[in-house]
């Protein structure tokens, strides 16, 4: 009995700390959490949707940008906390704080653990592990993908990832491009295919 009420007080103790976060939002802030959440809900958790951080980073920024919400597309890198690498990964940025809604689920959550449903640098949800976020000058970066690169195993996937991130990186750059990505997606993956099911 004394645990069941230990860990009520924790998840009101957690409400309320979310609550309190949530009612200091902008309107913007506002936005982009809704979106999130929505995501997270709906299309990674409700559809099974991995292995799609750059198409969602790119949908979030036209998501927004048409509702006049400026927000930066990321390409960079992420380290669960369980290896000494990093792997390739997308996520967007308002203000200079991050929020990802793509790692709530994995594909193989025994080598890549979950994430939280990151907004605004806040952790609405927690995730298996708790990611941390490099940017691409990041000096960690360069070390950990030295070491991946010591790693037979993995030399050929990590050569392979490297060119997809450069890739990622240009689209990343240029709103015309990232309209092209969305735009060429397979059917259910373009952009009005992804707000139908989001909004």
């Amino acid at each position: 009995m004394g645990e069941a009420k230990r860990r009520a007080n924790e998840i009101a103790a957690l409400k309320n700390r979310v609550d309190a976060w949530r009612s200091g939002l902008t309107e913007s802030e506002r936005v982009i959490l809704e979106l999130a959440e929505r995501i997270d809900a709906r299309l990674v958790r409700g559809r099974s949707f991995t292995e799609g951080c750059y198409h969602l980073a790119f949908f979030m920024t036209k998501y927004l940008a048409i509702r006049g919400i400026e927000v930066v597309p990321v390409i960079g890198w992420v380290n669960d906390g369980t290896w000494p690498g990093v792997t390739s990964h997308a996520w967007i940025e308002y203000q200079g704080k991050v929020t990802d809604a793509s790692l709530t689920l994995t594909s193989y959550p025994e080598s890549q653990p979950s994430g939280a449903l990151l907004v605004h640098d806040f952790i609405v949800r927690p995730g298996s592990a708790a990611y941390v976020y490099y940017d691409n000058k990041a000096s960690e970066v360069a070390s950990a993908l030295q070491w991946i690169s010591s790693q037979p195993q993995w030399a050929d996937l990590q050569a392979f990832k490297e060119v997809q991130h450069a890739s990622m990186l240009a689209i990343a750059q240029d709103e015309r491009r990232i309209d092209e990505y969305l735009a060429s997606a397979p059917l259910g993956g373009r952009y009005e295919d992804l707000e139908r099911i989001v909004c």
